[in-house]
């Protein structure tokens, strides 16, 4: 058996050799027999026992939580906020999200999350045991809540000793509180332009209404939500996941190159670049290109056979990245918030695009 189970050793004591701790036939610890006294129980050894506690006790600190002596659910709790417990599937698995857009200007903090604020145990974990539903604009630490924007939710602790949440267009900490004060629990992006009304799009040979539809400037992308289980690899600034194929996605056109390569509203839109070059702005921020599939995924639902208003380049780039209306007038954004992916400029993918194939 082995694994985390110890190796039987032939101990001699009083002049009696002994298997120790006596495991079973099936390398298990055993009960023994009750009807036959040579079939002796097994012995557990400390060691045994310390290695499963401190494999437990990584667990709970894994997420965030301080183990103890006291709360016989702390496991459970842990494998919870880790994303362990039920039956998700798909790549993302273990990533279930306690952060989420539940409306247009509300996200929720699920029932149940924990997140450690700082040591010790009890008080210190923020454990709601019902769903938050936080109004978005509403908690900022200064001024009114921007369109095209990316917001951060932070917990600290107030000077009662409760646990109180701000946001703030700040990344590091919200005005008046510092690194040391805050934890970061997730980020929103929002809409930079409204997205207009009545947009639909095809789907599997089927027309179906564009869920942005009635959503104006400044309310939440629902896909930009993010949180610390559930966010991309790179910095999660103006970027959307895509549920169909599990990635994310920039929101926006690039602008910037190397380092400073970035996705945000009214961002200088970088054009005329070599693919090389691209790739490598993208792996400058822990990004990559696109494949086929997956740009086609990103923009489903947005404008087809249609062009930036203007149908020119200085039609797609004056002004920077977003919110920009294709010629039939209709906003050209994707089901998920990424705009003018479609009719605008030439994008590079990582792979070849079947678009102008021509198969005999």
């Amino acid at each position: 058996m082995s694994g985390m189970y110890p190796k039987d050793q032939v101990l001699e004591i009083f002049g009696e050799h002994v298997r120790w701790p006596g495991l079973g036939q099936d390398g298990k610890f055993t009960n023994g027999s009750f009807t036959d006294p040579l079939v002796k129980p097994s012995f557990i050894p400390a060691e045994t026992l310390n290695l499963l506690v401190d494999n437990m006790q990584q667990v709970i600190e894994a997420a965030g939580l301080s183990p103890n002596n006291i709360e016989p659910d702390q496991l459970l709790r842990a494998l919870q906020a880790l994303g362990l417990s039920g039956s998700n599937t798909g790549r993302n698995i273990g990533n279930v999200p306690y952060l989420e857009a539940s409306d247009k200007r509300k996200i929720t903090i699920k029932a149940g999350t924990q997140i450690k604020l700082g040591t010790g145990v009890g008080l210190e974990d923020f454990f709601p045991k019902e769903d938050v539903l936080l109004s978005v604009g509403s908690l900022l630490d200064t001024g009114t809540l921007s369109n095209g924007k990316d917001y951060y939710y932070f917990l600290y602790r107030t000077a009662g000793g409760g646990i109180a949440i701000i946001e703030s267009l700040n990344k590091d900490a919200p005005q008046g509180l510092n690194l040391t004060q805050v934890k970061q629990i997730g980020g929103l992006h929002t809409l930079c332009n409204a997205a207009g009304n009545n947009m639909t799009y095809e789907e599997g040979g089927e027309t179906k209404t564009h869920p942005l539809n009635g959503f104006g400037t400044s309310d939440v992308l629902p896909h930009s939500v993010w949180c610390l289980n559930h966010r991309p690899f790179s910095e999660p600034e103006g970027m959307v996941y895509i549920s169909s194929l599990d990635f994310w996605c920039d929101i926006y056109l690039p602008s910037g190159s190397g380092n400073n390569t970035k996705s945000v509203y009214q961002g200088a839109i970088t054009h005329n670049r070599q693919y090389v070059d691209c790739v490598e702005d993208m792996f400058c921020v822990k990004k990559e290109l696109l494949d086929d599939a997956e740009f086609s995924a990103a923009m489903l639902g947005s404008n087809e056979q249609t062009a930036v208003a203007g149908a020119n380049e200085a039609g797609a780039t004056s002004g920077g990245a977003g919110g920009r209306l294709d010629t039939a007038g209709r906003r050209m954004i994707s089901i998920y918030g990424i705009e003018e992916g479609c009719g605008s400029i030439w994008q590079w993918l990582k792979t070849t695009s079947a678009g102008g194939v021509v198969v005999s």
